[in-house]
């Protein structure tokens, strides 16, 4: 169904976004605080 496709979509867009904030965060945080 085309529903089932859509939630798929969201649900795998939250977890991409939630890895890449994750990274972002990780990445950016320890340079930010040693300034």
């Amino acid at each position: 169904e085309e529903i089932a496709d859509l939630t798929q979509a969201l649900g795998e867009a939250h977890l991409e976004a939630r890895v890449w904030k994750k990274s972002a965060e990780g990445r950016l945080g320890p340079s930010r605080t040693s300034r």
